[in-house]
């Protein structure tokens, strides 16, 4: 942080407006880093201003690409400090900046990027959802989630897979038990086993355990709604 600082102080917005915005970027990525690290926010909202500095240069006119990954760095942060803070506010201005992303961030022109996009805006919108009444959230995260599997796919990503695995059977689950769609819960289960039998093969135990949690609330459910019906 200090070093990016005092880079800052040499390459100034009127000198180097390019530079100034990529030593913004840098400053913004190892504030945000710290952060989450921590539990307060200062550092995430020092984070927030930075990547919201570098995009004052680094236009999508001028630098698309770049501003495309200054939208994803700031949907990033947005979501952190919005799991830290009450109101949906940063959650909103996350979904925002990651469908902003998506505009130049597209599937042709950097696939797996675009895919982590996706699985991040899925991520954004499930938090939404989660605490709003109806399903128009939970259901724009599922279609966030599958497109991402359509370039993070086991073959290329498997780990990036098996997260979106765990990620969508956590959305369908939420939906399954607002519709009480049994077949829902169903197709959630078979996701999440996926996914935690990739974590086993790569013995990835803190994902596999977390698989595993989220595992046997589906199945809990599942009984519920057979109960119910």
């Amino acid at each position: 942080v200090v070093a990016c600082r005092a880079a800052l102080e040499e390459m100034t917005r009127e000198r180097v407006p390019l530079d100034w915005a990529m030593a913004q970027m840098n400053l913004g990525t190892v504030l945000w880093s710290l952060g989450e690290r921590e539990s307060g926010t200062k550092q995430l909202e020092e984070a927030m201003v930075a990547f919201r500095a570098a995009l004052e240069e680094t236009t999508r006119e001028r630098m698309p690409l770049d501003w495309a990954k200054a939208q994803m760095n700031l949907g990033n942060v947005l979501v952190v400090l919005g799991g830290r803070e009450p109101g949906t506010e940063r959650l909103e201005e996350a979904v925002t900046a990651y469908r902003a992303a998506l505009e130049e961030c597209t599937r042709e022109c950097a696939p797996l990027d675009w895919a982590m996009v996706q699985m991040n805006l899925g991520s954004a919108l499930v938090t939404l959802g989660g605490d709003e009444p109806g399903t128009a959230r939970l259901e724009e995260a599922v279609a966030a989630y599958l497109a991402a599997f359509e370039e993070w796919t086991q073959e290329r990503v498997p780990l990036g897979w098996a997260m979106i695995q765990l990620n969508l059977s956590e959305a369908l689950i939420v939906l399954a038990d607002r519709t009480n769609d049994g077949g829902m819960v169903g197709n959630a289960i078979q996701h999440c086993e996926a996914g935690l039998k990739v974590f086993h093969e790569v013995n990835h135990t803190p994902y596999a355990v977390v698989a595993a949690d989220i595992l046997g609330k589906a199945k809990i459910l599942q009984e519920h709604l057979k109960e119910n019906q």
